[in-house]
């Protein structure tokens, strides 16, 4: 059987042939609001992650953010001073050593584009949990090379 980076690669590939123009511009418009978001969020250290990154999104797929605070509660305060609706929420990660932790998740709609933002500790800016795909560390995006990524479009 294939591992799950395999089947996700085939995923990608099958989206690329076969998603036509709306795979095409869902995923262009989902790289385009990172960087945007990204910057209104430039206080909690945020980094694209997700299928936004590996391109292995479909219609129902959500923006990923990873974004660091001291305390989880600080970007629900930002949101709310920004008159961003939003709703809380949190999604498990699973760390080296199989151990799972419960993340606080913000969960809103911006341009017609599902969000998910995780609110890490300060600490986890550098130990990434670990992507059910291929267990290896989440790849993320800082800001620069979300720009980069919404220039290049949907390649």
């Amino acid at each position: 059987m294939p591992d799950n980076a395999r089947v996700e690669a085939a995923v990608i590939d099958y989206l690329r042939l076969f998603g036509g123009e709306p795979y095409r511009q869902h995923l262009r418009r989902m790289r385009r609001l990172a960087p945007r978001l990204m910057r209104r969020l430039a206080y909690f250290e945020p980094r694209l992650t997700g299928g936004a990154v590996s391109g292995a999104v479909t219609a129902a797929h959500r923006l990923q953010l990873h974004a660091f605070a001291e305390q989880p509660e600080m970007l629900d305060v930002f949101l709310m001073e920004a008159g961003i609706a939003f709703e809380d929420g949190e999604r498990r990660y699973r760390y080296a050593g199989g151990r799972e932790v419960a993340i606080p998740l913000s969960r809103l709609e911006l341009d017609g584009i599902g969000v998910d933002i995780a609110v890490f500790s300060l600490d986890d800016r550098n130990r990434p949990p670990l992507s059910p795909n291929d267990g290896r560390p989440y790849r993320r995006l800082d800001l620069a090379e979300a720009e980069r990524l919404a220039e290049a479009g949907d390649d």
